[in-house]
């Protein structure tokens, strides 16, 4: 991705971390088209060329960016996985890891901002539309694995097809989260429909 690897060298990986971090808040407040490298070279107090070192143009360096927040959004999925005991319903796990995706306050309003934008880019810019295609494929794994373990413990009926009811619950999440930010949907009633239809998985 980058021009040069450097290992592990932490003053790298700061500045290269710098950049994505100004490339997260130039989107976040215009848009991708907003985000030149001279603009993103400002934010993160680097000169041009400082830019220009890292990353061969536009896409590659929004590649990275994306990376960057795919890491910062598994994270928090980590983290909300992680408080919650293992023995509490697989609805409410489903719950924790689907309502990460709806803009709840201003962080998560702000990465669901950024997540549009960078889709909107894919559509024209193929490896970042094959880097989006890879986080699709893993949160969608990760939700397939606990619908399959809902069904073995009997809390999900059998007859579900848990790809099926996975994809339609993260196309749902999405979907909503977007409403919302447009002003479609105000958050209590986005959550209100997820909510119902976990309920129609898992029973009320």
């Amino acid at each position: 991705m980058a021009k040069r690897a450097r290992g592990v060298d932490p003053r790298y990986a700061e500045r290269r971390r710098r950049i994505a971090e100004a490339v997260v808040t130039i989107v976040d407040r215009g848009g991708i088209e907003a985000a030149s490298l001279r603009d993103v070279a400002a934010e993160a107090g680097v000169s041009l060329g400082g830019v220009q070192h890292y990353f061969r143009g536009k896409d590659e360096m929004m590649l990275f960016a994306l990376e960057y927040v795919r890491e910062r959004g598994e994270a928090r999925v980590r983290e909300r996985l992680g408080a919650i005991p293992a023995s509490l319903p697989v609805a409410i796990v489903l719950r924790e890891i689907l309502v990460e995706l709806l803009p709840t306050d201003e962080r998560s309003a702000a990465g669901v901002r950024i997540a549009t934008a960078f889709t909107t880019r894919a559509l024209v810019a193929p490896l970042l539309a094959d880097h989006l295609r890879h986080g699709y494929e893993s949160l969608h794994r990760l939700l397939t694995l606990l619908i399959v373990r809902g069904k073995e413990n009997g809390q999900i009926s059998t007859d579900r097809d848990a790809e099926s009811e996975a994809a339609t619950l993260l196309a749902l999440a999405e979907g909503l989260g977007v409403h919302v930010l447009v002003g479609h949907r105000p958050i209590p009633n986005a959550v209100a429909a997820l909510d119902a239809s976990l309920g129609r998985l898992c029973g009320d």
